[in-house]
């Protein structure tokens, strides 16, 4: 059993035991199962749409990643008084952590 995704479709070839037959069948995907594909594919191997897709969403991580690291450093210029900041970045990255580690072993 062999199975291949490609964002939109998937295929599944199953081989007989023997080895002298193989049945392919081809799945039109809907189109909440297509975008969850593109956020599981990694790299830009998936033809034009998936490259187009891939740069996009690399671009705004990015932008989110460079707003998220200005914040922090524009609120660390302008404020005086930087504990109960401290505390509530430092709870915030914590709670992100402990949510990303939940959901990677979580049964």
């Amino acid at each position: 059993r062999f199975r291949y995704f490609r964002p939109g479709t998937s295929y599944e070839a199953v081989v007989n035991a023997a080895g002298d037959s193989v049945s392919i069948a081809e799945t039109k995907e809907s189109l909440r199962r297509t975008l969850i594909g593109f956020h599981r594919m990694h790299g830009y191997s998936g033809g034009w749409l998936y490259s187009l897709w891939s740069l996009c969403y690399d671009l705004a991580s990015f932008s989110l990643i460079v707003f998220a690291v200005t914040g922090v450093y524009m609120w660390y210029k302008l404020m005086r008084r930087r504990l109960r900041g401290w505390l509530l970045l430092g709870g915030s990255f914590a709670y992100a952590g402990a949510t990303i580690l939940y959901l990677l072993y979580a049964p």
